[in-house]
């Protein structure tokens, strides 16, 4: 339960510094660059492809 937690909390880190920079990124004095597309769109693929493992990991464990 612990390890859960843990996980959920820094998935809920990761939301709010995602939010965070897409605020940011509407503010029209803010002079984003591509530094910060280019880690918001990293964000995304990672957010995705950890979601996917975990996905497959919990259908292994309900199949074996």
């Amino acid at each position: 339960r612990l390890f859960a937690r843990a996980q959920a909390d820094i998935a809920d880190l990761g939301h709010l510094g995602e939010a965070t920079a897409r605020a940011v990124q509407r503010i029209p004095d803010a002079r984003c660059n591509g530094d910060m597309h280019a880690a918001l769109d990293y964000a995304a693929k990672i957010k995705h492809a950890q979601k996917d493992f975990l996905t497959s990991q919990g259908i292994h464990a309900i199949i074996d």
